[in-house]
């Protein structure tokens, strides 16, 4: 009974779904869709086209500095010849500027790879010399054991020596 209800309630729905959209024409509901986007992207095509203010602003000063550059030619040929002139100097110069560039930056690679052979022949005479400081200073620390041990021995003679004497002092009696 109650599966029945359930049926009865759903039907009932969809029939009044039915019913209300009887009223609205589906074509006039695309139409109005399609036209929408139509007019959207029409509406957008349009912004695509034109220009933004400040692009015309750009466009503008562009047009205006190519008429004053034009009437300045016109009116003044010896002027571009100078300016041509003008630039072709300072190209020169700086080709000039760059060789004489590129011959320092080859001076410096020549100076740099002669200070780093003199780094290495100097480094090279270092080791030899620390090497030649270590066999001197082995050689000394021997002498100084050498002298020790000589000090020794002679401490020992001096101090028998001197025992000697007290004996031969104690002998005679003086």
């Amino acid at each position: 009974m109650e599966i029945v209800n359930a049926v009865l309630i759903f039907l009932a729905l969809v029939l009044m779904w039915g019913a209300l959209n009887l009223d609205r024409s589906p074509v006039a509901r695309v139409e109005i869709d399609q036209s929408s986007q139509l007019n959207d992207s029409m509406t957008f095509l349009q912004k695509l086209r034109s220009k933004s203010p400040r692009e015309e602003i750009q466009s503008r000063r562009i047009r205006a500095f190519q008429a004053n550059l034009a009437q300045i030619t016109d009116e003044n040929p010896e002027l571009l010849k100078g300016t041509d002139a003008m630039l072709t100097e300072r190209e020169m110069g700086n080709n000039n500027n760059l060789v004489s560039l590129i011959q320092s930056t080859e001076e410096l690679e020549t100076a740099r790879v002669f200070d780093l052979q003199n780094q290495q022949r100097s480094a090279e005479q270092q080791r030899l010399d620390i090497a030649s400081i270590e066999g001197d200073l082995a050689e000394l620390v021997g002498l100084i054991a050498q002298v020790q041990q000589e000090a020794a021995a002679s401490s020992q003679t001096i101090e028998d020596l001197s025992n000697s004497i007290e004996k031969v002092k104690t002998v005679v009696g003086y």
